[in-house]
């Protein structure tokens, strides 16, 4: 019994030599795996943690205050200065498709000439439509009312005669509908020049070739060109009453300075001359040099 109890105590001490032999062996192979290591490695990973998180937290927190402040930011004029986006156009458009308008402009400095160009245009046609009202009163001054020479008003003798032997009955010049009347409208630019904002006629829908009737009986007192309003015809229908016939064709007239006329005698025949965006009637009428308007002046007579 003696002898089986010492070689179990041998064997397990043998067993316990052999553990302690492994122990010592990979304590020498990972020397980081003791207790101590353990404990050095795991107070430095905290340190390094702290010293890399700290200095980022303080950072993050004094961000705004450096990084965005108003001497970094644009002062808000510059966006006004910023160039314009470009409108490309295919080359196979049709020219009509792509006239130039301030939307096209490419730059700040040709979208400010774009403008001032358009503006230009439109004094220019102002100044004309102001030289021909002061060249028609001028003409109307010259032929002033007077009673005592004739019912009609007009010191043309020849005229006063006429209108006092033929019918005075106003008509409608075309059978076109009235596509623009008188009154503001938005401004019509061509290579002619630019309209007036305001509107100092009426305009007649109708065909280029439209024969033009005078409203009422008359003396022609001019044919020819009138800039921006295109070739015309003006009769004098005594007593300081003119009827202008706007953008006809050129070299349609069929009266001539100095023609007395009957009501419905054709005139001119429409066309599309001066600043137009089409073929049309202009009707103007004017009582003593200034412009009225000719829908409430005919219809009072009964021509609409």
């Amino acid at each position: 019994m003696r002898s089986r109890s010492t070689r179990s105590t041998s064997s397990r001490s043998s067993r316990t030599a052999v553990q302690k032999a492994d122990a010592t062996r990979a304590i020498n192979r990972e020397p980081w795996r003791t207790p101590q290591s353990r404990r050095f490695w795991q107070s430095f990973r905290r340190s390094a943690i702290l010293l890399l998180a700290v200095p980022g937290l303080i950072g993050t927190l004094a961000l705004p205050a450096f990084a965005f402040t108003e001497s970094n930011l644009p002062p808000a004029s510059n966006f006004s200065q910023l160039e314009a986006q470009s409108l490309n156009v295919n080359e196979k458009a049709l020219p009509i498709l792509v006239n130039r308008d301030t939307y096209s402009a490419t730059t700040t400095a040709e979208l400010t000439a774009s403008r001032a160009a358009e503006a230009a245009a439109a004094k220019k046609a102002s100044d004309e439509a102001a030289r021909l009202a002061a060249q028609a009163a001028a003409g109307t001054a010259a032929r002033a009312f007077d009673p005592n020479r004739s019912s009609s008003g007009s010191t043309d003798a020849d005229l006063s005669g006429y209108l006092d032997t033929v019918s005075t009955v106003w008509q409608r010049p075309v059978a076109g509908p009235i596509s623009s009347p008188y009154g503001p409208r938005g401004l019509i630019c061509n290579g002619a020049g630019c309209s007036n904002s305001f509107h100092d006629g009426m305009d007649f829908s109708a065909d280029c070739g439209t024969p033009i009737k005078a409203v009422s009986a008359g003396r022609v007192t001019f044919t020819g060109s009138g800039g921006s309003y295109g070739q015309r015809v003006i009769v004098d229908h005594g007593g300081g009453v003119e009827t202008i016939y706007g953008h006809v064709q050129t070299g349609s007239f069929k009266v001539a300075v100095g023609d007395l006329i009957e009501g419905g005698t054709i005139v001119a025949l429409v066309g599309a001359t001066g600043v137009v965006s089409g073929c049309h009637l202009d009707l103007k009428v004017q009582l003593d040099g200034k412009f009225t308007n000719p829908q409430t002046y005919l219809e009072a007579r009964g021509a609409l």
